[in-house]
């Protein structure tokens, strides 16, 4: 009996149902999603990037320095690639709830501040209620984000080794 209220209060079963959950309704990995969130990111990539090759021939041009194409190419795949990949890490640590202790005290404030009686809306009382909340949804990181950042970066590497052939 006292396991059954361990569990119980300690978020175990929470958890394990959850977990039970997942397995019975599990989505294949690249489904219509993913390619969805992939194309975004793959889009985002490419505006970055763009915005950095128009910025660093205008900086050369407009200085009068020799412009290198591989050298532009090299820095807006590299850059991009490094940016979503960090956005990748940034979005894969929230899902592990690195910041719902922030994003709980933000929306307790906003609470607070604009709207009074936000207990009677459903909102959680304590923080710990919030965290059960929120283990109670799935939480999965944008792998199609990885996914892109690695394809930046290997073409970074490509241009890198042109780059160094082509001095």
């Amino acid at each position: 009996r006292i396991d059954k209220l361990i569990k119980k209060y300690s978020g175990e079963k929470m958890k394990e149902e959850k977990k039970e959950l997942s397995q019975e309704t599990k989505s294949p990995f690249f489904s219509k999603i993913f390619w969805i969130e992939f194309v975004i990111s793959f889009f985002v990539g490419l505006i970055v990037g763009t915005i950095i090759v128009l910025t660093e021939y205008y900086a050369q041009k407009g200085s009068g320095y020799h412009i290198n194409p591989y050298a532009i190419a090299l820095d807006a795949f590299g850059i991009s690639g490094l940016l979503l990949l960090l956005l990748y890490l940034l979005n894969y640590f929230a899902t592990l709830g690195a910041f719902d202790a922030l994003t709980y005290a933000v929306l307790l404030v906003l609470n607070v501040a604009f709207r009074p009686s936000y207990k009677k809306h459903g909102f959680p009382a304590t923080y710990y209620d919030y965290k059960l909340k929120k283990a109670s949804k799935e939480r999965k990181p944008i792998h199609s984000i990885l996914l892109v950042a690695i394809l930046f970066l290997i073409v970074a590497i490509i241009l890198l080794i042109l780059y160094e052939i082509n001095k």
